[in-house]
């Protein structure tokens, strides 16, 4: 875990909220019987590793220089 957070400079919760919203993806999706299509799992991906993104160097960057990308992150 230690790894992750030097690595990508996101805070651990982070890290355990994405987790738990790809388990609760796949959950509902096996409760409710239907497999999501490989373009539905390409966009959930893509979301995550975007929530990722700005939970992590993004804010880094704003704290740092552009008080632009803070109020992208907004």
């Amino acid at each position: 875990m230690q790894f992750l957070v030097e690595f990508a400079g996101v805070h651990p919760s982070v890290w355990i909220g994405t987790a738990l919203l790809c388990v609760l993806y796949v959950a509902v999706g096996r409760v409710m019987g239907r497999k999501p299509t490989r373009s539905q799992a390409f966009w959930f991906g893509a979301a995550l590793i975007l929530l990722l993104f700005t939970y992590g160097e993004l804010t880094e960057l704003s704290g740092q220089r552009i008080f632009a990308m803070r109020m992208l992150q907004d």
